[in-house]
């Protein structure tokens, strides 16, 4: 047997050991970070305060004002993490939880708060492919009040082909309930399909990705006194989407990152009131950058633009969003 001061330090070595193996099977993350901004459309509105009405002989409405375009400044808060832990070399389980808050300065009718819960399973194949499927749940609140809530899965399939390049297909469904009766007209499901790409240049210090997706809304309002025919005014709604952007380092503690998308929607109800099917086309751009002066915080100025053009007028609008974000990081 060794001695008494061996065994010691023998018996150290192996705690670092085993520690170093316990934090290979369970990894954590968290983050925290508060924001000021300034948006021209807190509530996603048209500007055009008076619409021609088809099913009462083209007669001109006036718009409420909580329904045109609204401009304020504002500031965020959110807070998340998420925790996974190898049962094996090839599987592991994991869950995460974020909660993000907006406000707005005057305009509080359009605050919003949401929580959001995921978690799953993982499955690694030999590094190349790399499977997760999990649930998901979410609350939503608008102006302080619980507006609706989201239950569903997710499911995705990630295989890198070579350090510069990597696929994958993903798959979402999700149930959204409102919980006030009154918007129950607004329920719907929602299934995504989805692939997408992934490119490191040859300088090592900079992406590119894209994606494609389909979408479908599906309208399960149900039957009520208040809405006989049952469902959204618009109806069932498919969408074809695609995102394209990428980042670069500028320098080793700052990164420049932009992206767009753009996405068209058609519904299959034609609307009462303005006697014809709706059909959206949605056009989104972001722009900023990242500086770390610490490896645990960044400072993010971001510019955010969104226009949405439809044949029903009262879903036409453009948003422009300006914000500074500070983030603090734990790993």
């Amino acid at each position: 047997n060794p001695p008494e001061a061996a065994r010691v330090t023998i018996r150290k070595y192996l705690d670092a050991i085993a520690a170093q193996q316990a934090a290979k099977q369970t990894r954590s993350s968290a983050y925290v970070e508060v924001g000021l901004g300034h948006d021209t459309n807190v509530n996603n509105s048209t500007s055009q305060s008076q619409i021609d009405v088809p099913v009462f002989g083209n007669q001109t409405f006036t718009l409420n004002p909580t329904n045109l375009k609204t401009a304020d400044n504002y500031y965020s808060a959110a807070t998340g993490g998420e925790v996974s832990h190898n049962l094996n070399a090839s599987w592991g389980l994991y869950a995460g939880a974020d909660v993000r808050q907006r406000g707005n300065i005057t305009q509080t009718r359009f605050d919003t708060l949401s929580l959001d819960g995921r978690a799953g399973v993982t499955f690694t194949d030999s590094g190349k492919n790399i499977f997760r499927i999990g649930g998901t749940g979410g609350r939503y609140n608008l102006a302080r009040v619980h507006d609706r809530d989201s239950t569903g899965f997710s499911a995705d399939w990630r295989h890198v082909y070579s350090p510069a390049n990597q696929v994958s297909l993903f798959a979402q469904h999700g149930r959204n309930r409102f919980v006030d009766p009154a918007m129950t007209i607004n329920d719907f499901d929602q299934t995504i399909l989805g692939t997408g790409w992934l490119h490191a240049l040859a300088d090592r210090q900079s992406v590119m990705f894209g994606s494609l997706f389909l979408a479908n809304e599906n309208d399960v309002a149900p039957v009520t006194p208040a809405n006989p025919s049952g469902g959204r005014a618009d109806g069932n709604k498919q969408s074809l989407g695609v995102r394209a952007g990428g980042q670069t380092a500028m320098r080793e503690d700052t990164e420049l990152f932009a992206s767009l998308g753009f996405q068209s929607g058609s519904y299959d109800k034609t609307n009462a009131s303005f006697l014809r099917k709706r059909k959206d086309r949605h056009l989104d751009l972001s722009a900023g950058a990242n500086w770390h002066w610490d490896k645990n915080w960044t400072l993010r100025p971001q510019f955010n633009y969104a226009r949405n053009y439809s044949d029903i007028v009262i879903y036409r609008y453009n948003r422009r969003d300006i914000s500074l974000t500070v983030r603090r990081d734990f790993r």
